[in-house]
């Protein structure tokens, strides 16, 4: 397996209803969540989801699970939404600070 492979990736639409509602700032507070939750990610910008009136949207691809779109995530969400990925992949909770 390729060294630089994660084990989740989120991609976080790119479009512009995203983008308009905080879809890089949405981007960037899930990525450091989960960096402080020590949950190797990959966090990417997408291409529409074509699902614009539910922005900001991001697509979920976990370990050994089939991809799940997430819809009207805000980024003040950001962080709750992360830690939420990352309990679910911990066996046990990952605790807020």
């Amino acid at each position: 397996r390729d060294q630089k492979q994660k084990d989740v990736t989120l991609h976080v639409c790119r479009a512009k209803s995203c983008t308009r509602r905080g879809a890089a700032e949405l981007a960037s507070g899930i990525a450091g969540t989960l960096a402080e939750a020590g949950v190797d990610a990959a966090v990417v910008r997408h291409d529409c989801f074509d699902l614009c009136k539910g922005a900001c949207n991001v697509l979920a691809e976990l370990p050994g699970q089939e991809p799940r779109l997430y819809t009207r995530l805000h980024p003040r969400q950001a962080a709750s939404f992360a830690r939420s990925i990352a309990e679910e992949l911990a066996d046990e909770p990952v605790l807020s600070g």
